[in-house]
């Protein structure tokens, strides 16, 4: 009888460059993931302490900001829309009327520094006759 001898049969010996070029795709996905999750992550600190908040049965409308009055010498605007100084009563009353009750009736007028006192006058008479909760004249801060 004759002996069998066994036959060693090996992978042929890798290279470094070999394995590295196979990590990279494993590399790409992990990097992605990493900025996916950062994108997606909270960003604002979590509180503190854990709250239970109440549920609500008011509707999901935010209550809104301050009627926005833009004064120019050759125009005037009411939240982006241009007005005449005849029709800016109706258009505060047509506001306000569709708030909520309770919500602050405010008015914030950003007056054009070139504007003629008895302009802004006016527009303050009409204000005041709409009878606001708080009118207030925003300027700059800088001198």
């Amino acid at each position: 009888m004759r002996s069998a001898k066994a036959i060693r049969v090996s992978s042929p010996p890798r290279s470094g460059a070999d394995v590295d070029s196979r990590l990279v795709p494993l590399i790409n996905i992990v990097f992605l993931l990493l900025i996916f999750f950062m994108l997606a992550g909270s960003i604002r600190p979590p509180d503190p302490i854990e709250i239970d908040r109440p549920v609500s049965d008011a509707p999901g409308r935010p209550s809104p900001g301050p009627v926005r009055i833009l004064l120019s010498p050759t125009g005037l605007f009411v939240d982006e829309l241009a007005v005449e100084a005849s029709e800016l009563s109706a258009v505060l009353t047509a506001r306000w009327s569709a708030q909520r009750a309770g919500d602050e009736r405010a008015v914030e007028i950003h007056a054009d520094r070139n504007l003629p006192f008895a302009r802004l006058s006016n527009v303050l008479t009409v204000i005041r006759a709409a009878t606001p909760d708080r009118v207030q004249l925003v300027t700059r801060g800088d001198g």
